[in-house]
């Protein structure tokens, strides 16, 4: 499974965190969460933390090798993967699509992608 976002560690596991409303949500794909006080929310488990509970929030981002060139994965579906890049030259070569200014996007089968890897920024900032 793809990591995107903000994750932390909680028991000595990796989940992903989110802030809804005034709380803190960590997110799982894993039904053996149930048993640690996760509960079902459609195919997802949810449980809520406060941020006293949580020691380090990082921001991982993934990428990957399409056609020799680097680009972020910021989405995955099926067998496909959304790779992003804000480098305009790489626009017409590959054919991508614009998202905003600034922002070009394509769908590419996961086939075709090399070398996927993650970088993971500490985020000490994220509770303020």
């Amino acid at each position: 499974m793809l990591k995107i976002g903000h994750y932390t560690y909680f028991n000595g596991k990796e989940y992903r965190i989110t802030k809804v409303d005034n709380h803190y949500e960590l997110i799982s794909h894993d039904s053996e969460d149930l048993q640690r006080g996760f509960i079902i929310d459609d195919d997802l488990y949810i449980t809520e933390v406060s941020k006293d509970d949580i020691e380090e929030v990082f921001l991982i981002k993934t990428f990957g090798i399409y056609e020799n060139y680097k680009f972020r994965i910021s989405m995955e579906k099926d067998e496909q993967y959304l790779l992003w890049t804000s480098e305009y030259d790489l626009v017409e070569k590959f054919d991508l699509d614009i998202r905003s200014q600034g922002d070009y996007e394509k769908w590419v089968n996961k086939e075709d992608v090399e070398h996927i890897y993650e970088i993971k920024k500490p985020m000490p900032d994220y509770f303020d």
